[in-house]
């Protein structure tokens, strides 16, 4: 039709349907997920999937099918709220059910964006585009192993498959050991500047990086700012100090990652009790990995954060830290405040107890600039950024506590990690 674009096209060859993405200039060029049947050699007219999906007022764009225990997922990007940065992956379980849209979680998605989803059957990995993770510049192509919400942190394909420009649309062609990427690298056929226009590459998938499989990263045992910040840790709902209005807490981190440790059957309990059958596994699933990896390699990262500051203040150095804690949408937004002001506290309580506070006499030193010493810096977002919903009765309050969205914003992160002399 005029005024319209069709892109983005994806075939599920077992049920020969192709799938791709319509773009209406007329709807502020906003994008919708269609489907088109093949039947007796013609496809047939193209339907628009459901509602959920395709989210009215944002984009929903770049889907492609993946397999898994049997199971059809949709992959696609979307700059829904409720994600993490601008352009987010999310999934949909095809099964012919009034599944849930599913944000595949802060491992895959950034503050940045994340585009062009692929998710390879062979070695059930999900390749795809970021602006944000480290790369080499623009877009790069990251591979990361797993389904769902389950992954391992994405690895990037390093070049030659990545350029400084944008490394976008990654294909990968099992049988030939072979895979395809869009990108304006230079020496792409240009018109006008060296990375003006984008043109279709051929990699091999020989000599990529291995991705590390979950258990190296639960296991990890070093720590290095450039590849582990920033550091998430997260926390129990109106955790610590529940119903209280000060700023500050004698609790440390350590307790609070013990106590909502212990949570975890009561979480998948309650994430299960008002859904469906269809996607009570997944559910699980999700909670599963959250508190597996998410939370234990957490705790496992600050300890061995503290072991490398506490070598680099050995040897002279003078280090910044900042840390920014976030909630969930629930309670009011001074409440919210104080609350992300005490997840930092626990935090700066860790390190001062830390190894029998081998760290404490560096946190006195800030005022003497001739001698080592390790200074925070904080910043309290509260509800100011969050994006999950605050519900109005007491059984939405209830159930929003355990959804998954707001597991992920109860949260502090250090960012940054600045050392010098």
């Amino acid at each position: 039709k005029k005024k319209r674009n069709i892109t983005n096209i994806s075939f599920d060859i077992l049920d020969q349907t192709a799938y791709f993405t319509l773009c209406s200039s007329y709807d502020n060029e906003k994008c919708y997920i269609y489907s088109s049947v093949l039947k007796d050699g013609k496809y047939q007219k193209a339907k628009r999937l459901n509602k959920k999906i395709n989210l009215k007022g944002f984009n929903n764009t770049q889907p492609n099918i993946g397999i898994y225990n049997n199971e059809k997922i949709l992959y696609f990007s979307s700059n829904r709220e409720g994600g993490y940065g601008g352009y987010d992956l999310y999934y949909y379980v095809l099964d012919g059910k009034d599944n849930e849209v599913i944000n595949l979680g802060p491992t895959i998605n950034t503050e940045g964006d994340e585009i062009t989803p692929f998710y390879s059957i062979k070695d059930n990995s999900l390749y795809f585009s970021s602006n944000y993770h480290l790369g080499f510049g623009g877009y790069d192509v990251f591979q990361s192993e797993g389904w769902a919400t389950r992954w391992t942190n994405p690895q990037n394909l390093l070049q030659p498959i990545n350029s400084p420009a944008n490394d976008i649309f990654p294909v990968i062609v099992e049988p030939e050991e072979k895979g395809y990427l869009t990108s304006n690298r230079e020496g792409s056929y240009a018109n006008n500047n060296k990375t003006c226009c984008n043109d279709i590459y051929r990699f091999e998938m020989a000599g990529m990086p291995e991705v590390s499989t979950m258990e190296e990263i639960k296991n990890k045992t070093n720590f290095s700012p450039v590849f582990d910040l920033p550091l998430q840790l997260f926390f129990h709902n109106d955790q610590p100090n529940p119903n209280s209005n000060s700023t500050t807490t004698k609790i440390d981190y350590q307790a609070c990652y013990k106590e909502y440790k212990s949570m975890s059957n009561i979480y998948k309990a309650e994430a299960t009790r008002y859904i469906n059958d269809s996607t009570e596994s997944i559910i699980i699933d999700s909670i599963e990995n959250f508190f597996q990896i998410h939370i234990d390699k957490g705790m496992n990262k600050l300890n061995h954060m503290c072991e490398y500051l506490y070598n680099k203040l050995l040897s002279g150095e003078k280090i910044d830290i900042s840390i920014i804690g976030y909630t969930s949408a629930l309670h009011n937004n001074m409440y919210n405040y104080a609350l992300s002001e005490r997840r930092i506290g626990t935090i700066i309580n860790y390190i001062s107890k830390w190894n029998d506070g081998k760290l404490k006499p560096f946190l006195s030193n800030k005022a003497n600039d001739n001698l080592p010493f390790l200074n925070i810096k904080t910043l309290a977002m509260g509800k100011l950024e969050s994006k999950s919903e605050n519900p109005k009765n007491a059984i939405e309050r209830r159930k929003s506590i355990y959804k998954i969205n707001a597991m992920y914003e109860r949260r502090i992160e250090i960012r940054l990690i600045e050392i010098r002399k």
